[in-house]
């Protein structure tokens, strides 16, 4: 056998070593199953604390503890970002409006604004005339569908009229909006101000300077 303080080789079975003079700790082999001798296996996390201490109600800190601790706070970490973006989700979806309905009929100025305005440019700004006419400018939202009409009168009389029928859809504060073939340029939706504007390609209505309308729901 070998001497557990100087390395010694010493008789089997001796109880201190002749070369250090060190007494010969047995070593606790047979508790642990195995053999008698001192370089025999070395006894297991649990045994080793329950030897040393004594109380088996004490927890035990092994290597797959660890694991799952691991597994515990990533599973905490996934759960709590899912919660966020779910959060996210619903607070986009409360501010963009998708929970409201956007029925309704909505009104613009625009038109009276352009055509005021084009008067004006002719000569026409101080004309009694002006507080003749007329103007319907709103945009019809029943569904998926829509129908946005434009009219001017003078005296009763339809100077310029235009109606048109259409598709749209809200995407948050996006819109998508087809009417008479066409596409509503860059449409938005304000859930705020309850409006809806888009761009218009009508070389008719760029004559009198009108290349967006901006409509706002009628309560």
């Amino acid at each position: 056998m070998i001497c557990p303080s100087c390395g010694s080789e010493i008789p089997d079975g001796s109880e201190s070593c002749f070369i250090c003079g060190e007494p010969i700790v047995k070593a606790r082999s047979a508790s642990y199953g195995g053999g008698s001798s001192y370089g025999g296996p070395a006894p297991d996390a649990n045994q080793y604390y329950v030897d040393r201490y004594g109380d088996t109600n004490q927890p035990v800190m092994l290597e797959n503890s660890g694991r799952s601790l691991d597994k515990k706070t990533y599973s905490i970490i996934v759960g709590g970002l899912i919660g966020i973006v779910l959060l996210l989700g619903v607070i986009f979806c409360i501010r963009s409006g998708f929970f409201v309905s956007k029925d309704g009929v909505y009104r613009s100025d625009d038109l009276k604004t352009a055509f005021e305005n084009a008067m004006k440019a002719e000569g026409y700004g101080s004309d009694p005339i002006l507080n003749q006419i007329e103007y319907d400018c709103t945009l019809t939202v029943n569904g998926g569908k829509c129908t946005l009409r434009m009219a001017v009168k003078m005296y009763g009389e339809v100077i310029f009229e235009r109606s048109m029928d259409g598709d749209i859809s809200f995407y948050g504060t996006k819109v998508v909006i087809r009417y008479n073939n066409m596409k509503g340029d860059n449409a938005e939706y304000d859930p705020a101000l309850k409006t809806i504007s888009f761009g218009m390609d009508d070389p008719e209505l760029e004559q009198f300077g009108l290349e967006r309308l901006t409509f706002k729901l009628e309560e």
